[in-house]
């Protein structure tokens, strides 16, 4: 795996990765958070709300961004300062959902990187979108 170096990135570089969640992710994710929020765990409830299916937690459809940000760009020698999100639309299990992320701002002197955060169905609208920062380590 190559590990980026602050000075070889740069404000329009790019990375993504797609993530599809299933029924089994969100029994654990219900476990996890703990969230056993109707919505998320039983069909006919989020029906009642007029939803196709269960919806996909939002912090759940929100955390591939993790994996992008600390695996990929601005990559490993990086800490997640703050991130700010907006559950743009439902997420359903089964749903193909591409994660992208691109530099928007670099400071040399506080070693930083902003990025811009989008989550869309493939071939489909956003369901997630946002921003973070996060501070390069030596």
């Amino acid at each position: 795996m190559s590990v980026p170096e602050f000075g070889a990135l740069a404000v329009g570089m790019k990375a993504s990765l797609v993530r599809k969640f299933t029924a089994g992710d969100i029994a654990a994710f219900a476990r996890l958070a703990p969230d056993a929020a109707p919505v998320h765990l039983d069909e006919a409830f989020a029906k009642e709300m007029g939803y196709s299916s269960v919806l996909v937690h939002g912090w759940l459809a929100a955390a591939p961004f993790s994996g992008l940000l600390g695996n990929k760009l601005p990559g490993p020698r990086t800490v997640l300062h703050w991130v700010r999100i907006n559950m743009a639309g439902p997420v359903f299990p089964g749903d193909e959902i591409e994660y992208q992320c691109e530099i928007k701002q670099l400071s040399t002197t506080a070693r930083v990187v902003v990025l811009e955060l989008r989550a869309q169905r493939v071939g489909g609208e956003i369901v997630v979108r946002g921003q973070a920062q996060c501070g390069f380590r030596a």
